[in-house]
């Protein structure tokens, strides 16, 4: 059976549903269904299937990996990839298999031949893995006190760039390592990654300098996701306090700013071919922000905690064309949920909130009380007597006097 309904961004949660989303109808479905919402079913990374984006895989916490065919709308067999501790920080596919990483270190290629299967150490409390397009043989690895380090599947007895730390601070202090994420650079051979002390740092493995050949920061927060633009030169990252900002790679700072968020965003990602930047978090919202007007294009309320999200590119609305009235018509589109911490409804509300005004009249009759009260004080009391200087006190010399006496 064909699969009549067509979604533009797919969302997964931490309840295990796969929620596909119809944007521009501004409704969505669960496509998948659970016995029970547990944790162990929890949806903890996704990936396209094929380059032709008919496929959607997503792997869960029990380590199982499952795959939905959009086109048929039929699920394929789930393939269990169990291996290492943890959940997985890392799913894509690499020559028709699957390529995972869980938090324990291993990355590991699943193939039915047991001699073609790859597998690599990449240190213990992995926090990200990231599998290149453009160079499918590479893999990028991060995590807590586990520095970024490049592996070539082809020969992955070690790792082809391993990074150095930055210098110790003013104080002679270690820097700590915490990286969060990490993102290949389009066509370059640079990495940028993002870390858990709010830096954005980007790596050339091609030069002999190990430690970054960049570096910025982004407010005060860990850092937990981040996009690249497809032209490679901005980067947009969020972290755990709902705020998202982007940052420009050649100026090395930051030139536009998102608002809305109401908690800790989890995913983001970039539309390949359309100003569009797609992000999902803890307050159950996918949002859908304009990349260089900054503004909120699409607010919908998905119910579940969400995790990571996969962008369509079959989805080419028109943008550029978007005018205050069509501005308007997208709010009045928006779910009416009221977020207590969301920025922008909160001065909604204050806007449209009448303004207390203080009666004057009061203020003058206290005025007056105090002005009775101060002249009733000043009348009881008594004016100082004024006393002459000491020196005015001293006999002056009777001139005639002496004059007699001599």
């Amino acid at each position: 059976m064909a699969n009549t309904c067509f979604h533009n961004v797919y969302v997964g949660s931490e309840t295990g549903l796969l929620k596909g989303v119809h944007v521009e109808k501004n409704a969505w479905n669960n496509v998948n269904t659970v016995e029970k919402l547990d944790k162990n079913n929890e949806i903890c990374c996704m990936c396209w299937g094929n380059h032709e984006q008919t496929e959607v895989c997503f792997g869960t916490k029990s380590q199982f990996v499952h795959s939905y065919n959009i086109d048929s709308g039929e699920w394929n067999e789930t393939e269990t990839c169990s291996g290492g501790s943890g959940k997985f920080c890392g799913l894509s596919k690499y020559e028709k298999h699957y390529l995972t990483a869980v938090e324990s270190g291993l990355v590991k290629v699943w193939h039915e031949n047991t001699d073609d299967v790859v597998e690599i150490d990449a240190g213990a409390e992995l926090c990200c893995m990231c599998h290149s397009e453009q160079n499918p043989h590479l893999v990028a690895t991060g995590g807590k006190e586990n520095d970024f380090k490049l592996w070539d599947l082809s020969n992955a007895k070690q790792p082809i760039f391993k990074a150095k730390n930055v210098r110790n601070d003013w104080l002679n202090l270690r820097a700590p390592v915490w990286v969060l994420g990490i993102q290949f650079i389009p066509d370059s051979q640079k990495v940028i990654t993002c870390t858990g002390y709010h830096q954005v740092r980007i790596y050339d493995p091609s030069s002999p300098q190990r430690r970054p050949v960049m570096e910025m920061t982004f407010d005060e927060y860990p850092l937990s996701a981040m996009t690249i633009r497809p032209q490679g030169t901005q980067v947009i990252v969020g972290n755990t306090q709902g705020k998202m900002g982007m940052m420009d790679l050649r100026k090395g700072q930051m030139v536009q700013c998102y608002k809305g968020f109401a908690g800790g965003i989890r995913s983001l990602q970039c539309h390949p071919t359309m100003p569009l930047v797609a992000s999902c978090g803890l307050d159950r919202f996918l949002r859908i922000h304009h990349i260089d007007s900054g503004h909120l294009l699409h607010k919908i309320y998905l119910k579940s905690r969400l995790n990571c999200l996969l962008f369509a590119s079959k989805w080419n609305p028109d943008v550029t064309t978007m005018t205050d009235e069509n501005k308007a018509d997208v709010k009045e589109k928006q779910v009416d949920v009221m977020d207590e911490g969301d920025s922008d409804n909160e001065d909604e509300l204050w806007a449209k909130m009448e303004a207390v005004k203080t009666k004057t009249v009061l203020k003058h009759k206290a005025d007056k009380h105090i002005t009775q009260r101060e002249t009733k004080v000043n009348i009881h009391q008594k004016e100082p007597v004024k006393r002459p200087h000491s020196s005015e006190n001293k006999t002056k010399p009777n001139k005639k006097r002496n004059k007699k006496h001599v």
